[in-house]
């Protein structure tokens, strides 16, 4: 990720605690889509979805019509996915063959850069085990 998308999520992560309501909404969204792709931060479903829902809650027509498109499975792409990792929060699926399915699968199995939430993303997954 370059510096410059990091600063710019520094500073609308200051904007949403900061700026007024129609505004932060608005920083919430465009957040949520830096999270969906990468920018600025490391992907992040899940923190997408959050933020998306946020936006969404204070009535950004975007954010309402990304929603459903957002909490998609990362495997299968099926709505809604309501698990996710439990190693690391970044990923949804809509069930636990698609986290399996995901864990192994041949070509960039999610167990090849699952790290730990707790831990801050130091330890992967396969060198925890």
């Amino acid at each position: 990720m370059e510096k410059d998308a990091a600063h710019g999520v520094a500073l609308l992560r200051q904007f949403i605690a900061q700026g007024d309501v129609e505004d932060a909404v608005m920083a919430q969204y465009t957040l949520a889509l830096c999270y969906k792709v990468g920018d600025g931060v490391e992907a992040d479903t899940v923190q997408a979805a959050m933020w998306c829902q946020r936006a969404a809650d204070g009535g950004d027509a975007k954010a309402i019509e990304m929603l459903p498109l957002i909490r998609t499975c990362d495997f299968c792409g099926t709505t809604p996915a309501r698990q996710h990792c439990n190693r690391c929060r970044k990923v949804r699926y809509c069930g636990a063959a698609c986290q399996e399915g995901h864990w192994n699968r041949a070509t960039d199995p999610h167990k090849g850069h699952c790290r730990r939430a707790t831990d801050g993303g130091l330890t992967t997954l396969t060198q925890a085990l």
